[in-house]
């Protein structure tokens, strides 16, 4: 019976016109290399004399200034940090969080403000050229306890640096 109701409606062109179509899709993925990123070098400002408020500002070419009210003094570096990835790629380079320096054997803390003084990098194939250098900069209210200020001391945070694609 089905089939005789069909052959009818296909007899007098009532299913005459359905049809059905295939085609295909493409898909594309390009795999590229991981990215990392790694410090070389980490910062270091020196020896610091206050006498009152002010602030150091370390540049990416290993000086550093500081208010009038400081003798600054000691071997300073900036930070240096490595990138790899993918040969022509460009990243782009920010800073996440600044550091909390605190004092050995104590819980006084200084703020650094990193800066990584440039924002993106195009990657070469010649890994020296894969690098920048960070600066920073410290505020002090001049009333800091003497010692030493690390990110390494119990308590210190280090700054976080995001590079990505």
């Amino acid at each position: 019976m089905k089939n005789l109701l069909l052959g009818l409606l296909f007899n007098f062109g009532i299913l005459s016109s359905i049809h059905a179509a295939t085609t295909t899709g493409e898909a594309h993925v390009n795999m590229i290399t991981p990215l990392s990123v790694e410090q070389t070098q980490g910062v270091d400002m020196g020896d610091i004399a206050l006498d009152g408020p002010g602030s150091l500002q370390l540049n990416y070419d290993d000086t550093m200034w500081c208010s009038d009210a400081y003798v600054c003094s000691g071997n300073v570096k900036s930070g240096v940090f490595q990138v790899s990835g993918k040969e022509g790629e460009q990243v782009f380079i920010s800073i996440a969080s600044d550091a909390t320096l605190v004092r050995n054997g104590g819980s006084e803390t200084l703020t650094f403000i990193a800066d990584p003084g440039r924002s993106n990098l195009i990657l070469n194939a010649d890994p020296a050229l894969n690098k920048f250098e960070m600066g920073g900069e410290v505020y002090f209210t001049g009333n800091e306890v003497a010692g030493f200020y690390s990110t390494e001391n119990s308590g210190g945070i280090p700054f976080v640096v995001n590079v990505i694609y």
